[in-house]
């Protein structure tokens, strides 16, 4: 996940440009003054709309330590981070809000505690899916692939086991040439499908991994990316 800093300085909010549209735009702030606070909300608000980089959401704030915070007129929460609209109330209080009905002033809190707020892009959902299931790569391979990746369009979203399609032995070959970056095959014959795993180092220096269903004595089956010694995924049919 990339993401920009922005440091706050009294009223004053220095932007660090690390990219266009970072994933997460964090403004940083230190001993903040309600005048800081709102001022980093205007900031962050100010990059919000349908024609904007991001949309309109609940800003994160993130305290130094764990604080008080009432949540409604009932409730009061002790949290070390929260996700909240601000506002002006009529008697231009500066306020935040959990909920539209009711909202309280930003000075009713430990505001010189807050250390940050933040926006992030909204993934869509086939994005979320596709990074959840690449957090599950060995730690060596493909790490040329991210959620947005032209060569994922082709996934299904979904994730297979292949521990109990192979010997153990093959498993245990297959653990050492992830954690040592070694090339290996091997491919097991069946009477109804033909399985095979391959590993590779590759000449750009990523390591690849790949898993084959095909039908026995064919050429065509189904083909997966090898994330890790025992987990597929991303099918292509062929």
């Amino acid at each position: 996940m990339t993401s920009a800093v922005a440091t706050l300085e009294s009223v004053n909010v220095e932007e660090t440009k690390v990219e266009e549209f970072p994933d997460v735009y964090e403004v940083l702030l230190i001993d903040p003054q309600i005048k800081d606070v709102r001022s980093a909300v205007e900031h962050l608000e100010s990059l919000m709309g349908y024609d904007k980089p991001y949309k309109w959401q609940k800003i994160k704030v993130v305290f130094e330590e764990e604080v008080e915070v009432r949540k409604d007129r009932r409730n009061v929460k002790k949290l070390t981070e929260m996700k909240v609209n601000f506002f002006n109330s009529n008697r231009n209080f500066f306020c935040y809000t959990f909920h539209r009905a009711s909202g309280f002033p930003v000075s009713s809190i430990p505001f010189r505690l807050i250390t940050s707020l933040s926006i992030e892009v909204e993934k869509t959902k086939a994005e979320d899916t596709v990074a959840k299931i690449l957090n599950r790569r060995h730690p060596n391979a493909w790490t040329n692939l991210d959620p947005k990746s032209d060569s994922l369009k082709w996934q299904e979203h979904k994730t297979v086991s292949i521990k109990s399609k192979f010997p153990s032995y093959v498993i245990e070959e297959l653990k050492d040439a992830f954690d040592n970056k070694k090339d290996y095959s091997h491919k097991k014959y069946g009477q109804k499908r033909d399985l095979s795993v391959e590993t590779k180092l590759c000449d750009d220096g990523v390591f690849r991994a790949w898993y084959s269903s095909e039908y026995a004595g064919c050429g065509n089956g189904s083909y997966y990316l090898l994330l890790n010694p025992t987990t597929a995924a991303f099918r292509e049919d062929d």
